[in-house]
């Protein structure tokens, strides 16, 4: 009767943790698309979303415009369209001269590349319900909030996978991930700063982590290892 008392116990306290690991999962992605929502659309009386492509971020972003829209990276386009986000003495100040007299972005192309399915879907949206489609409008950078939270997300899941193959208490494994979005500046960059490489950077990081062990045991996923590790460094060389 004790074996079968302890037994039904250990399963009580498995489905509680099962069920409380959904619950704050479900919460946190709740509580992390609100706080986006409120940003960029609530606060401020919506010119927050302008903020969604900043600072650096804009060196990053301004690859997909200028070769899916524009098809100029000489960026004569550019005093146009950035002066939406941005005063006109700021815009294309990561445009610098290049040695053969034109010019280029300074910023590296790697956030670009994967911002790049969002920006696509984003500048189809725009053209299909004739919205602004110029690049520099409230769908593009709704585009860009939602890249950041995709792979910030994706990469919890990856950092998830390859730290329960290290940590045999399940709860403390994902506790662990749950305080790497909410106790760092991670929550930041995804919420905040969607443009910068730094959610970028950790997914990928994320995912080269976990093919790693998959690469240890069976040999498999080399190709994919390499990629990753060549498209680290352009989303975030420092």
């Amino acid at each position: 009767m004790n074996g079968g008392m302890a037994r039904r116990g250990w399963i009580s306290r498995l489905v509680y943790t099962m069920i409380l690991r959904r619950i704050l999962t479900i919460a946190s992605v709740t509580i992390a698309l609100a706080m986006t929502y409120w940003l960029r659309v609530v606060y401020d009386h919506g010119h927050q979303w302008k903020l969604a492509i900043t600072a650096d971020g804009r060196g990053y972003y301004g690859y997909l415009p200028a070769i899916f829209i524009h098809h100029d990276l000489h960026w004569r386009w550019l005093g146009s369209e950035e002066t939406k986000i941005v005063p006109a003495e700021e815009s294309g100040n990561f445009v610098v001269p290049s040695p053969n007299g034109g010019t280029v972005d300074k910023c590296f192309a790697g956030v670009a590349c994967v911002m790049m399915p969002f920006f696509l879907l984003a500048h189809a949206l725009a053209l299909a319900f004739g919205l602004d489609a110029g690049g520099y409008s409230p769908i593009y950078a709704a585009s860009v909030s939602v890249a950041a939270l995709a792979w910030c997300f994706a990469g919890l899941l990856f950092f998830h996978g390859w730290l329960r193959r290290r940590i045999a208490n399940a709860p403390v494994a994902f506790i662990v991930t749950l305080l790497l979005f909410w106790a760092t500046n991670l929550s930041f960059y995804a919420i905040v700063q969607p443009s910068m490489g730094h959610v970028y950077g950790f997914a990928v990081i994320a995912v080269i982590l976990w093919l790693s062990d998959r690469w240890m045991e069976k040999r498999r996923w080399v190709w994919m290892l390499c990629f990753l590790a060549g498209l680290l460094p352009v989303i975030r060389p420092t």
